[in-house]
């Protein structure tokens, strides 16, 4: 029996192949008959070409129809959402490009709305959504919806109000050192934003926080999207910290946070250094600790962990950016500007 179910199943394979053999043969490989356009032997409807020369379509078969009406229906109430028909997105790329004078009629890459807004900075990229979504925003007097895309040199108006032209505007960026008590808002009497230079156009754009309590290094820049390059965790920007405590932290303790990392708030912080710097004759003690992430209170609730309560806390370092010493508390300077190019290489 089994010698004869073996070849019965060889004889079987052997008769697939032929038949495979056979079909390819007349017709040539599937693959190869959809990359030439060509459908011979298939059971879809599909174009011919008469003898005359003219296209006939074989419209008596009918197409294949894939789920259900509603599912149909929904894709395509989908995506006429998603496109404003009164803004013609090539059209009007090629006239934003004669806005710019751009002399090689390139036209200008396209953008979403709402990062072109938080670049300006006049707004957040989600709060530039949010109004997007309320029908606030307009791009050549057309109305448009959240996802739409345009050219940098269009004309858009938030809330009737113009937003500037963020490719002619001068990118800037300053170093502030923060003093105990200012509060990085913008809203209140004791902010940050108090003692910065007045823009002209925009607004500055604080690249991460400090708490009340806390000093040190503050950056801040007119650009939204060099500000989401030094914040955003991706880009694993370090930031060093002094820390000042009453208690001697215990070696292993340390070595632990170091190697293992601790688990704040349930995110896993791990400092890429944590080093003591004894002092001679100083009743408190320092260290020094390095983040490639930020987050609320993180050093002092790393502190709280291992027994020990800061009682200052000082930012020396945010990337390249060193507080320089000369820098007086509540004192600023501008810095070189990046570009996005190196962040994103």
């Amino acid at each position: 029996r089994g010698s004869e179910r073996s070849d019965r199943s060889y004889s079987r394979d052997k008769d697939n192949k032929k038949s495979w053999a056979d079909r390819t043969s007349r017709h040539g490989s599937p693959n190869s008959g959809r990359r030439a356009g060509r459908f011979k032997g298939s059971d879809k409807w599909r174009t011919e070409r008469p003898s005359d020369g003219n296209v006939r379509d074989d419209t008596d078969k009918p197409s294949k129809q894939v789920g259900s009406q509603f599912t149909r229906d929904f894709h395509k109430t989908k995506k006429s959402d998603l496109h404003s028909p009164a803004y013609n997105s090539e059209t009007q790329c090629d006239t934003d490009a004669k806005r710019a004078n751009n002399k090689s009629g390139i036209p200008l890459p396209h953008v979403k709305v709402q990062k072109i807004i938080a670049a300006s900075g006049m707004l957040s990229r989600r709060a530039a959504e949010n109004m997007i979504v309320d029908g606030r925003v307009h791009v050549d007097g057309n109305l448009i919806s959240l996802g739409d895309r345009c050219c940098p040199q269009a004309s858009i108006t938030v809330d009737g109000n113009v937003l500037p032209d963020t490719q002619a505007e001068e990118k800037k960026m300053l170093m502030y050192h923060k003093p105990r008590g200012e509060i990085v808002s913008t809203v209140g009497e004791d902010t940050v934003f108090i003692n910065l230079p007045k823009l002209e156009t925009g607004r500055w754009i604080n690249v991460g926080r400090l708490d009340v309590d806390s000093e040190g290094l503050l950056l801040f820049t007119n650009d939204g999207e060099i500000a989401n390059c030094l914040a955003h965790p991706s880009y694993g920007q370090e930031r060093e910290y002094l820390v000042r405590t009453q208690q001697l932290l215990p070696v292993a303790a340390v070595e632990k946070v170091v190697t293992y990392g601790i688990n704040i708030t349930d995110t896993l912080v791990q400092p890429l250094k944590l080093a003591h710097r004894p002092r001679q004759n100083a009743t408190n003690q320092w260290y020094e600790i390095v983040l490639n992430q930020g987050g609320n209170r993180v050093v002092r609730k790393l502190f709280e962990q291992l027994g020990a309560t800061v009682n200052r806390l000082i930012r020396v370092r945010f990337g390249k950016y060193l507080l320089p010493r000369e820098l007086s508390v509540g004192k600023w300077q501008y810095v070189p500007t990046p570009s996005v190019v190196a962040f994103q290489q």
